[in-house]
């Protein structure tokens, strides 16, 4: 057995690695979902994202650092960078990379709303459908029932949910001004606004992506009479 010690350049690599690898688990990141595509470049497996650290071999003082934006086709560096920078700038890199990553994991937890709403037997398809010829006014009478039905959408929704001070008072004030376009505007376009607040509120976060069904169905059951008393026309 070799009693031999190791080089500086041995050391400076085994340095930089360890480094790295507490870099990774501080950013909670999963090491074993990084792979080495030479002695300088570190890759992000499941989105094939590099990170050059130029010559990771090679104890110098200064290195020209390479890297990928996550999550684009982006490639960026900075020149003439010491340990310290080459640190910070990694774990920007990871910053990043983790938020893309997450971003992810919310994208396909997302469900497709407007794949949804386009099957025929969708409470939104029967929302919509019977307006599709007509922009008549709103009945006072209407009018009267739309505030009633808003403020029970408006407390479905809150019974549903979790909602902050600074969320409900957002809800409230979409309510607000849906209750005062039906002054204003012809039911067609109320019922394409009120379906436009309802996509905005899941897309948003405020109204939870798994509610959406039902929340589309039970404002069909609230606002159906636009649909199905609509006027004649003269």
């Amino acid at each position: 057995m070799s009693n031999r010690l190791p080089s500086l350049d041995k050391i400076h690599f085994e340095k930089r690695r360890y480094e790295i690898g507490e870099i990774l688990k501080a950013q909670q990141l999963n090491p074993t979902d990084f792979r080495w595509g030479n002695d300088s470049t570190l890759i992000h497996k499941p989105s094939e994202t590099p990170f050059d650290f130029d010559n990771i071999r090679k104890s110098i003082i200064r290195r020209n650092v390479r890297w990928q934006v996550p999550g684009t086709e982006n490639l960026t560096g900075e020149r003439e960078v010491g340990d310290n920078r080459l640190n910070d700038l990694f774990n920007s890199w990871c910053q990043e990379l983790k938020a893309y990553l997450l971003a992810c994991q919310e994208y396909d937890r997302m469900p497709d709303l407007f794949a949804e709403s386009s099957k025929p037997e969708s409470a939104f398809s029967s929302l919509t459908a019977g307006t599709e010829n007509t922009s008549s006014p709103i009945t006072p009478e209407e009018k009267l029932l739309i505030a009633e039905h808003l403020q029970q959408l408006q407390l479905y929704i809150l019974n549903q949910t979790e909602l902050n001070q600074e969320n409900s008072e957002k809800l409230v004030q979409e309510i607000g001004h849906l209750n005062d376009l039906c002054s204003m505007i012809g039911r067609k376009d109320w019922i394409n606004n009120l379906v436009g607040v309802l996509f905005t509120l899941v897309a948003t976060g405020l109204i939870p992506q798994d509610c959406a069904a039902e929340l589309f169905r039970h404002t069909w059951e609230l606002f159906q009479f636009l649909v199905l008393t609509v006027p004649a026309l003269r």
